[in-house]
């Protein structure tokens, strides 16, 4: 059995992260308000709130277009079935630890994105094999929290030279 996420269109709720507020009432389908945060190495307890609920299953779908997967690869990366995320609806809200680790992975997304300079020059790191990780891709450590939390910190030595 799993929920739906819905909010009413009479009271959104606002959300606030380093003092900046989103009204989540502007969210669309294929948008989710945990997208909204611009720094999510603040977690705040909104951002848990969120995870604790679920994320719905089309916040998959920033994953796929933002890492350049297939759905296929997502479902291995967040360890749950193809079939079974095919059976799922859009809204339909995935479980806490699928939620926390896609929470992981957005982390590593944006955060690249700021390391590496651009969308696309993050997309063509996640796909190279790099010798930090011994000659495998940065996706292929995106399945663990702890191999985004690695990714996270090779992000850092990038950043300030040391890599």
């Amino acid at each position: 059995m799993s929920k739906k996420y819905t909010h009413s269109q009479q009271d959104p709720p606002i959300v606030s992260d380093c003092q900046v507020e989103y009204n989540i009432s502007s969210v669309t389908n294929d948008y989710h308000p945990i997208l909204a945060f611009s720094n999510l190495e603040y977690i705040s307890t909104n951002v848990i709130k969120i995870i604790q609920k679920g994320l719905p299953k089309s916040i998959l779908y920033f994953l796929t277009e933002h890492l350049n997967v297939s759905m296929d690869r997502i479902s291995d990366l967040i360890h749950i079935s193809h079939r079974t995320l095919q059976r799922k609806s859009d809204n339909d809200l995935l479980g806490i630890h699928i939620s926390e680790h896609i929470v992981a992975i957005i982390k590593v997304i944006k955060r690249g994105k700021v390391v590496i300079g651009s969308e696309s020059a993050f997309k063509e790191w996640a796909h190279a094999k790099l010798p930090a990780l011994e000659e495998k891709t940065p996706i292929d450590y995106m399945n663990t929290s702890l191999g985004c939390a690695l990714l996270t910190r090779i992000l850092g030595r990038i950043e300030h030279g040391v890599y």
